[in-house]
């Protein structure tokens, strides 16, 4: 077809030829310039400048100053990002703050690494838990910089530290299996004790089981001991009771001599009278036998009174002749004996009187003893008590020992045993924990620090391979884009022409047909420059290529002849969706979704399927070819929404309204 044939979008232009060239360089220069951007960029670091900042007072181990920040220093300067697939490093330049920060602002540096004042503390704090902290430093990037900077910035500054950090660890493992040839030994010298620990436990096992028989024997003496003081207890208590009623006693028995001796005070007074009384009455008894002779006299004056006269008369004087002659004889030898003894009995009376008053004076000091004795004995019972209670406490001490001393027994018995297996244990452990020579220390090492080594595929640039396919894919719907900028999507005479529908739709699209192929072969051109395929995936890659772009021209030719200017926007808005969708795999679940089902990602996964080899290629390809009719069919129905004229615009063109 002629390039006179085809109309631009404002209808009164046909595009010419170079137009058309110009619209296959569009995605050839997109897609040319993010590689050339991106490809080989490690090795052109040198030409951006870097700052470090070296605060670090460094730390001392063993006496000896451990400067870590400028070993870091050296290693960002080595450039051991080289350890993370990034062959380049920055141009660094030491500096301090100022100078830094001044560079940061005006976008002198690129990045600047700060190493704190704490960091060789802090990266040698490991071997206390305690105060074990994680050292740091800080990158900072410019406010300049471009978008990958930042990026890079923290690769290369993370393998400097990840490397640095990979060989502290190293150096305090290879310490740690020195550790296990050191412990090895001091576990056998370890060993050895526990062997004589235990020879010492049994025996002192067997020392604690006879301890624990003495303690025995003890409490069972102390429990006698108590129930005798107990029981002296209880007699001293009885014998404090007995001594209070014997002062008791006393005192009443003092208090009785006392009245004693008063009322033999008194019968001694009475008495005195009682021998010239006595006397008295001997001489009266001497009258009555004088009286007594009388009538005697009187009997024989009167012989011929009878005696039953004498006696009536001796009766009518109040008794009889012979008692009173018998009592006035007994009463006259009694009275002389009585007169004999009455000194005697005065002397007695006094004598006892005395004595009473000597007994009442003793009875009262006898009665104050026995209230002292009272109360001692009180004292005396308060205090074996209380020795009864203490040898109770003792008797339930002692048994109390003598369950520890058992508890002991049966403890040392079992440090006995637990030696010997503790012995056991150590000469068991001697024999499993290795020795490791210098060479061993070195690997293990090694392989504990990073027991596990990713390869990956890809080259660590910043476009993987993976990446490539939606770059291809977005690139050749903005190609597509940039056509319908350029190429009207239906003919602007379709109301006019003669022509089906379906001609003047297909005659919109043949164009961007042709340029969709032409820029779907140049960007599998440039993708071969990173991907490197072989022949056979490459023709493969280049097809899936093609169709894309004559898929998402009719794509795009459709959406535009719809919504006219506002399908631009739709299919732009299609492309930023792909691109935010393809960045990270932790974009929201919608967008995920809705990208999913783009024509992009159609695109993407066939061309990715080739480059990697994977399947689903066909199912890609299906989904293109969708598109591509889904996209025609819109175009022919806008065709025919165009070819319909409403009465206002029929109005519009007949003649009485020009």
């Amino acid at each position: 077809m002629s390039t006179t044939f085809i109309e631009s979008t404002n209808g009164t232009v046909r595009v010419r030829w170079y137009s058309i060239a110009a619209l296959v360089l569009v995605p050839v220069l997109l897609a040319g310039g993010v590689l050339l951007a991106v490809h080989d960029y490690s090795s052109k670091l040198g030409s951006v400048s870097a700052a470090i900042v070296n605060n670090d007072d460094g730390t001392e181990i063993d006496g000896q100053t451990v400067p870590l920040g400028r070993q870091l220093s050296a290693a960002l300067v080595k450039g051991a990002a080289n350890d993370v697939g990034v062959d380049g490093n920055y141009d660094w330049v030491l500096t301090d703050d100022a100078d830094a920060d001044s560079g940061l602002a005006d976008g002198l540096y690129a990045v600047v690494v700060k190493i704190p004042k704490d960091f060789s503390e802090n990266a040698t704090s490991f071997s206390d838990a305690e105060t074990a902290t994680q050292a740091t430093v800080s990158v900072e990037t410019s406010n300049q910089s471009l978008v990958a900077d930042d990026a890079i910035s923290t690769i290369i500054a993370s393998a400097a530290t990840r490397s640095f950090g990979t060989e502290l660890s190293t150096q305090y493992l290879d310490g740690i299996y020195i550790g296990f040839n050191t412990l090895n030994d001091q576990l056998g010298e370890a060993a050895d004790g526990a062997e004589e620990l235990a020879d010492g436990a049994h025996q002192a096992s067997d020392g604690t089981v006879e301890l624990a028989d003495g303690a025995d024997d003890i409490s069972s003496g102390t429990g006698e001991l108590s129930d005798g003081i107990g029981q002296l207890a209880t007699g001293a208590r009885q014998s404090a009771t007995g001594a209070k009623t014997f002062a008791k006693g006393l005192g009443q028995f003092t208090d009785g001599t006392t009245s004693l001796s008063d009322g033999l005070g008194q019968l001694a007074d009475g008495t005195a009278d009682l021998p010239a009384q006595v006397d008295a009455l001997a001489d009266g008894s001497a009258g009555i036998a004088a009286g007594v002779d009388g009538i005697a006299q009187i009997a024989a004056a009167q012989p011929d009174m009878t005696l039953a006269q004498l006696d009536a008369y001796l009766t009518s004087q109040g008794g009889s002749l012979a008692d009173l002659s018998s009592g006035a004889s007994q009463l006259s030898g009694g009275l002389s004996q009585f007169s004999a003894g009455v000194p005697a009995i005065t002397d007695g009376i006094a004598a006892s009187a005395d004595g009473a008053k000597a007994l009442s004076k003793n009875g009262k000091k006898l009665s104050s003893g026995a209230d002292d004795l009272a109360d001692g004995l009180d004292q005396l019972a308060d205090g074996v008590e209380a020795t009864d209670a203490g040898a109770a406490t003792l008797d339930s001490g002692i048994a109390d020992f003598a369950d520890g001393v058992r508890q002991l027994a049966d403890g040392s018995i079992e440090l006995a045993d637990g030696t010997t297996t503790l012995a056991d244990g150590l000469g068991t452990a001697v024999e499993e924990i290795p020795t490791y020579s210098e060479s061993e220390r070195t690997r293990l090492a090694d392989v504990v620090v990073a027991p596990v080594a990713a390869e990956s595929a890809s080259d660590g640039g910043l476009l993987t391979r993976s990446a490539l396919p939606l770059l291809m894919a977005i690139v050749l719907l903005l190609g597509a884009l940039a056509t319908y900028l350029v190429i009207a999507p239906v003919t602007a005479r379709a109301l006019t022409s003669r022509r089906s529908s379906v001609r003047l739709a297909l005659g919109g699209l043949i164009p961007g047909v042709i340029v969709g192929a032409v820029q779907g072969l140049a960007i599998a051109g440039i993708a071969q420059l990173v991907m490197r395929l072989d022949a056979g995936a490459w023709f493969a890659l280049a097809g899936i290529s093609v169709l894309a772009g004559v898929s998402f021209a009719a794509v795009v030719q459709g959406v535009v002849a719809v919504l006219r200017n506002a399908g631009r926007l739709v299919i732009a808005l299609v492309a930023a969706i792909a691109l935010a969708a393809g960045i990270i795999s932790t974009a929201p679940a919608l967008l995920l979704d809705l990208a999913g089902v783009l024509p992009t990602a159609a695109a993407s996964s066939a061309l990715g399927a080739i480059e990697s080899g994977a399947t689903g290629v066909g199912s890609a390809i299906g989904s293109l070819v969708l598109w591509g009719l889904i996209g025609f069919v819109l175009s022919t129905v806008a065709v025919v929404s165009r070819r319909t004229v409403t009465a206002r615009q029929l109005s519009a063109l007949s003649p009485s309204t020009r």
